[in-house]
């Protein structure tokens, strides 16, 4: 499978799990049409969701044009979400509000081509020791981090994705 065609209109806001949902296509490079968020999404896995997609050269994703954050209430994992996609050279999930992410292990793992990411995260409600970034970055050799604002004081989960993204995760 090296092209997938999804639509203009393929609505995915009330999905619960994208967990796996192209892992491992490989040859996988175009998708066409767009996976189509709302203000509010009802998912609650994305961990896997683009594993070893090595040929993917862009993110088919598509979030209304709003200030307001885009909702991911219930979203929890995102671990390994774009590990290995060798093609991938941006990763623009900016405007996110995440209230339960606690696990982001691995998430651009060996996507050694991404040059620009962007994780402008709002909301992420985790307590210190209760989250990991484990890998979050490893084998992202040239990539340029935006993550909107410095992270408040008790914003434990997102100074720990910069800590992250400065050591290179060794």
């Amino acid at each position: 499978l090296s092209v997938l065609k999804l639509g203009q209109d393929f609505k995915v806001s009330k999905v619960t799990t994208f967990a796996n949902m192209f892992d491992d296509c490989g040859e996988l490079d175009n998708i066409e049409g767009t996976l189509k968020f709302g203000n509010s999404n009802q998912a609650a896995d994305m961990s896997f969701m683009f594993f070893k997609c090595n040929a993917l050269k862009e993110i088919p994703f598509y979030f209304p044009e709003q200030e307001e954050p885009i909702l991911f209430d219930s979203l929890t994992t995102a671990e390994k979400m774009f590990y290995a996609c060798h093609q991938l050279t941006r990763a623009d999930l900016s405007n996110w509000q995440l209230g339960d992410l606690t696990n982001t292990a691995k998430m651009f793992a060996y996507c050694d081509a991404l040059n620009e990411i962007d994780l402008s995260w709002t909301g992420i409600e985790a307590i210190d020791g209760d989250f990991t970034v484990e890998d979050m970055f490893i084998d992202v050799p040239a990539a340029t981090l935006e993550i909107g604002k410095e992270p408040a004081e008790d914003d434990n989960f997102m100074r720990a994705v910069v800590q992250a993204f400065l050591s290179g995760d060794e």
